[in-house]
């Protein structure tokens, strides 16, 4: 079991990685790489993977930036041009 602090809460999980979506935990798992396909498949691109180190849950790894608003983005930057 993994308990730990997550902006000023307490979270018990029984994995050590934790997935967060929209400040809820929405899913636990005992790999990274399982928690990563979870968000490939599942969440969406705001979800943070939070890993139990001592007595804290540090982000592990940050959202990412979802690729369609990018190129939106991107395409309006190049209109302006």
């Amino acid at each position: 079991m993994f308990a730990g602090l997550l902006d000023q809460q307490i979270v018990y999980s029984s994995h050590p990685f934790i997935v967060v979506e929209r400040g809820r935990v929405c899913g636990s798992f005992a790999a990274l790489k399982d928690a990563e396909g979870f968000i490939g498949k599942k969440a969406s691109y705001s979800a943070i993977i939070y890993t139990h180190r001592d007595s804290k849950w540090v982000i592990i790894r940050a959202p990412r930036l979802n690729p369609l608003r990018i190129s939106v983005a991107k395409d309006a930057a190049d209109f302006d041009k």
